[in-house]
């Protein structure tokens, strides 16, 4: 799910968003000392890492990479395919043969299966061009589709002007900083008639240099009913430059893309455990999927691996955890619903909305792995969510690498790209590798960002050396986790991120006292406090004789229970989504009504071009919005345009979805307006004025909402069983 980031990453660098809206991608907290106990070995750690052989791994991820579902040697590991039904029994198998008691959580999932594709043009010469079908797309007529074919740049609105697409093929040189979505590029072409599109990318993924990556990516919005089909940036220039040199003869070509649509297809999880001997009834999930676009060796068949080496190690060292840990193998991370903006990520929001009863409050932690090794990253990073931020970054401090050149440490971030989101949702902590953000390529070697759902994702670009390493710091972590008597939180860094992005002035401006300021900072200074005495205590009990430990050891069941109340409080209380990009929502809207303000005084002055000019509600919808059509857009962000009226379809987006504002046909108007020189914008200013309305409505209710969030997290902080913990071993001491 590494292509999400990379779209807001550009949106964020060229748009003006709101100030604190996006989580900080890297927030810095240098006043933290790191807990010394999480950096010592846990009992039993040696004789696993001791017993841990990345090479299980690896050899499992090469037979999971060569499940294929196509004739053409491409592999794709679809769920609710028989490729997919595949992958998930060879995890099963493997799970069974260490005894980890595996069953399987089938879930419903669109079955799309392909087969084999092609374009062969016959006029005006005999030429073939690869093409590859996308996820979710329809087949073509089994004689496939012959029909002239017509470059349309970028397919923005812009480029299309004036174009005649219908019963047409539509060749598209995809430009993802204005176009992000095949599913937008292919309802911009359909409404104008064309009967299929193939796309080839202008940037970015799949343009390794040697031009000869196909790409593919997920659905998202309008479900589409013409096919649409990739082609490598050489095929497709190649077929671009024969079009711009005919002299407008048509060049024809015959499209065939068979795909196997499969009706009540299933997807399947499979869950693994080994039963904890002191707490089982609190859990650690490891977790990584089973699908995957072409062969998938690092998204995901190597964190699967991984899975099976942690499990074997622990098997034959007779680690016996004093938590029960799950480890799972998600189906349909990549793709599985249509129709919906938040079309991934089904298997794990399945599986953990339907045990979010049995877990909420009892999971310490996910650690979700994800494209690992890649041959071309020199550093080694981690990305953690707040709550384990401390915790990670102590163990971060210590590693030691053999195969990276660097360690780069620990960003607290979390995103909806891969299934960390899924549990996160339902209050779960979690930490995932941070290797795929490497952005910029060397000239002279395919990068990551070359291979992502490229058929490039194979052995021959991943290290075995690097695998090694993180093989041994994630089981490093997995045992930590475990075996920490206390659970390694810090619940002071979310409301630190909150209140740096918290804009006081604006809502004293708009009639909001320091109330909900307050709340959020009584809780940090709480959780502070709290952070520091469990330091101490974990300190205390680590060399503590005992007497001491057996003391201490009563309180701690209540004690963990309380923080992760406090914790699931916190972070199902502060994730929200602007479209995609997790966002806190008071900072989302509290400088919306100041700016429409704005807007509407120039507009009752006449100056219509001053207000264009310097509205700032720039957020990826209206950004996206000077490329699409209207209905196209509308259809795209409907979720968020809508989002009072979230329903099942969301997903894991339910309830997180922040309201988009539809400025498009307003702006269209004042732009029209400007150009005929009239300064009468009495109807812009109207709908302006009701939007503020509704922003206004929406601020109200977030603020009362976030206020009740951090007074409620505050009460259930367990303080006073800290406290008696202190005096208790103060008084041993003694």
């Amino acid at each position: 799910m590494f292509f999400k980031k990379v779209l807001c990453l550009i949106a964020v660098s060229s748009l003006c968003l709101f100030p604190g809206t996006v989580f900080s991608e890297r927030f810095e907290i240098s006043s933290i000392k790191p807990n010394a106990v999480y950096q010592k070995a846990a009992p039993g750690e040696a004789q696993v890492l001791k017993k841990l052989n990345a090479r299980t791994g690896w050899e499992f991820a090469k037979r999971l990479s060569r499940i294929s579902g196509n004739t053409d040697g491409l592999g794709f590991r679809y769920a609710g395919t028989p490729a997919g039904s595949e992958a998930s029994k060879l995890v099963f198998t493997a799970f069974s043969s260490l005894g980890l008691n595996p069953a399987y959580d089938e879930f419903p999932v669109m079955g799309w299966n392909y087969r084999k594709s092609s374009l062969n043009l016959s006029d005006p010469d005999k030429i073939s061009i690869r093409v590859n079908p996308l996820h979710g797309t329809p087949p073509t007529p089994p004689e496939g589709i012959r029909a002239e074919i017509v470059y349309v740049g970028s397919v923005t609105r812009q480029d299309l002007e004036g174009k005649n697409l219908s019963g047409k093929i539509a060749l598209v040189e995809a430009d993802l900083e204005v176009v992000p979505w095949y599913t937008e590029a292919a309802d911009q072409c359909r409404r104008r008639g064309a009967l299929a599109v193939v796309f080839f990318i202008k940037s970015f993924f799949g343009s390794a240099p040697n031009g000869e990556t196909f790409w593919t990516i997920d659905l998202s919005g309008a479900k589409i009913n013409i096919p649409v089909l990739n082609t490598p940036v050489n095929d497709g220039r190649k077929l671009k430059e024969m079009i711009l040199a005919s002299k407008g003869k048509p060049i024809k070509g015959s499209l065939v893309s068979q795909i196997e649509i499969i009706p009540d297809a299933t997807g399947k999880n499979v869950i693994g455990r080994i039963t904890g001997n002191k707490y089982p009834g609190e859990y650690i999930i490891i977790s990584a999927h089973t699908d995957a676009y072409f062969s998938g060796f690092q998204d995901d068949a190597l964190p699967v691996g991984l899975l099976v080496a942690m499990a074997r190690a622990m098997k034959e060292s007779r680690y016996k955890p004093d938590r029960t840990i799950l480890f799972i193998a998600f189906d349909s991370e990549e793709c599985g619903r249509e129709g919906t903006h938040y079309s991934w990520l089904a298997g794990s929001w399945h599986y953990a909305k339907k045990h979010s009863p049995l877990w909420k409050g009892r999971v310490v932690g996910n650690i979700n792995l994800e494209l690992l090794a890649a041959k071309d990253k020199d550093y080694f990073a981690i990305r953690s969510s707040d709550t384990l931020y401390t915790f990670i970054d102590a163990i971060s401090r210590k590693l030691k690498l053999s195969a990276h050149s660097r360690n780069d440490g620990v960003i607290n971030s979390i995103n909806p790209w891969n299934d960390e989101w899924s549990l996160s949702t339902f209050g779960i902590p979690t930490l995932t590798p941070n290797f795929q953000y490497q952005l910029v390529s060397r000239p002279d070697e395919i990068n990551t960002i070359d291979y992502y759902h490229s058929q490039l994702d194979d052995e021959h670009h991943a290290s075995f050396a690097k695998y090694a390493d993180c093989a041994r710091v994630f089981t490093t972590i997995t045992l930590r986790m475990d075996r920490q008597p206390l659970n390694p939180y810090d619940l002071s860094l979310t409301p630190a991120r909150y209140l740096s992005s918290l804009n006081q002035k604006a809502l004293n401006d708009q009639g909001y006292d320091d109330s909900l300021k307050k709340a959020a900072e009584s809780f940090a200074l709480k959780a502070k406090k709290l952070r520091d005495m469990q330091t101490e205590i974990d300190i205390f009990f680590n060399s503590a004789p005992q007497s001491v430990r057996n003391a201490l050891k009563i309180f701690f069941p209540e004690y963990n229970q309380a923080l992760r109340n406090a914790a699931y409080t916190v972070i199902t209380g502060t994730q929200y989504l602007d479209w995609d990009i997790p966002s806190f929502q008071v900072p989302y809207y509290q400088e919306m009504p100041i700016k429409l303000d704005r807007a509407m005084d120039s507009l009752k002055k006449g100056e219509g071009k001053a207000m264009l000019e310097g509205f700032s509600f720039c957020g990826m919808s209206t950004h996206y919005a000077r490329f699409l059509d209207y209905s196209v857009w509308k259809d795209a962000y409907r979720e968020s345009l809508e989002a009072e009226k979230s329903s099942g379809d969301l997903h894991w987006g339910t309830g997180r979805v922040l309201k988009y504002y539809d400025f498009y046909q307003t702006l269209e108007r004042i732009r029209t307006k400007v150009s005929a020189g009239s300064t009468d914008f009495t109807p812009e200013i109207n709908e302006l004025a009701k939007i503020k309305n509704d922003v206004n409505g929406h601020l109200k209710k977030a603020v009362a909402e976030d206020a009740a969030v951090w007074e409620k997290a505050e009460k259930e902080l367990p303080l006073k069983l800290a406290d008696r913990m202190l005096g208790l071993v103060k008084k041993k001491v003694r």
